[in-house]
C-alpha cells in the first residue's frame, strides 16, 4: 500500500506543478494580448495620421496647380 500512496503523491505534486505552469502561461496569454491590442491601435493611429498627411499634402499640390 504504500508504494501506491507514494505514487499518489508523486502524481498529486506533478498535478500541482501543472497546474502553476498552465496559470503562469495563461497569465502570459494575457498579458500578449493586451500588448498585441497596444500595438494595434497604434498601427491604426499612425495609419489615421499618414492618410491625414497624404491628404493635406494632395491639397497642397492642388492649390499649387
Amino acid at each position: 500500500m504504500s508504494v501506491f500512496f507514494s505514487k499518489v503523491a508523486v502524481l498529486e505534486a506533478e498535478a500541482g506543478q501543472l497546474r502553476t505552469q498552465a496559470s503562469q502561461h495563461k497569465n502570459h496569454v494575457k498579458t500578449l494580448e493586451r500588448r498585441i491590442e497596444n500595438l494595434v491601435m497604434e498601427v491604426n493611429d499612425a495609419n489615421e495620421k499618414t492618410k491625414q498627411v497624404l491628404d493635406d499634402q494632395n491639397k497642397l499640390v492642388a492649390e499649387k496647380n
